[in-house]
């Protein structure tokens, strides 16, 4: 689904109601493939949360050692 969105042109880094990005939310979520589309797609990884936190520190201060890995290969 998200491919065919990205596809269809839809603002990839788009925030939600509270402010997180698509890459965001699936950091915290531990969805390493969508993690891995949207950042081949093009998302901005330096946004940051309402507390100021990037995807990285999320990753990191929730432990979540492929997504790091991820976001550290893509950069």
């Amino acid at each position: 689904m998200a491919q065919l969105l990205i596809e269809a042109g839809a603002d990839i880094n788009a925030r939600d109601k509270d402010g997180k990005t698509s890459l965001m939310i699936a950091v915290l979520n531990n969805y390493e493939q969508l993690v891995k589309l949207l950042l081949d797609s093009g998302a901005d990884r330096h946004v940051t949360n309402e507390f100021g936190s990037s995807v990285t520190e999320m990753a990191k201060a929730l432990a979540k050692q492929n997504i790091i890995d991820l976001l550290e290969e893509n950069k």
